[in-house]
């Protein structure tokens, strides 16, 4: 299962992430790409139930940290499994630099969720994503963490909001 190289930057990363996320006691989080859970089992630990969906079997029965049971990990594709587990109160997307597919930005379109963090390693991607879900959500914050210095290479956290008149 993919964790971040750089350790160091790579544990500040998680931790801008939880602390963005902010209180998720009794909250409903999807942790998209997930991993062997590293961010998710630490959701459910804050008191979350949170949702982890991964493609990779492996990586999904990773330890990733301690359990928690407020944890849960569904292996299959994100595309199919996330608008099984919609609504939610909070979702957080880490794909692979091809980003997004388009059936994903469509479906927190349809199924608005407060609030979305998004750990992009391709600015383009981010871009394209970004703009998908601009219909829905506003940016309400950026950091990006340079874990390998002296490349082209940056991870980025974007925490997205749904805009105000989405909810009926």
């Amino acid at each position: 299962g993919f964790v971040q190289v750089n350790t160091g930057l790579g544990m500040a990363l998680y931790e801008h992430v939880l602390a963005e996320i902010g209180k998720v006691q009794g909250l409903k989080i999807v942790d998209a790409y997930c991993g062997p859970g590293i961010l998710g089992k630490a959701m459910a630990r804050m008191g979350g139930a949170v949702t982890g969906i991964d493609i990779d079997a492996p990586a999904s029965s990773a330890k990733g940290g301690e359990g928690s049971s407020g944890f849960r990990q569904v292996v299959g594709r994100v595309e199919d499994e996330l608008v099984k587990l919609l609504p939610a109160d909070a979702v957080l997307l880490n794909p692979p630099r091809k980003g997004l597919d388009p059936s994903i930005p469509a479906a927190l379109e349809r199924d608005p969720v407060k609030k979305i963090l998004y750990v992009s390693c391709d600015p383009a991607t981010l871009a394209r994503d970004l703009q998908r879900l601009s219909g829905a959500y506003g940016v309400a914050r950026v950091r990006s963490f340079d874990l390998f210095p002296q490349t082209g290479h940056i991870e980025t956290v974007v925490t997205l909001t749904e805009h105000a008149d989405q909810r009926p």
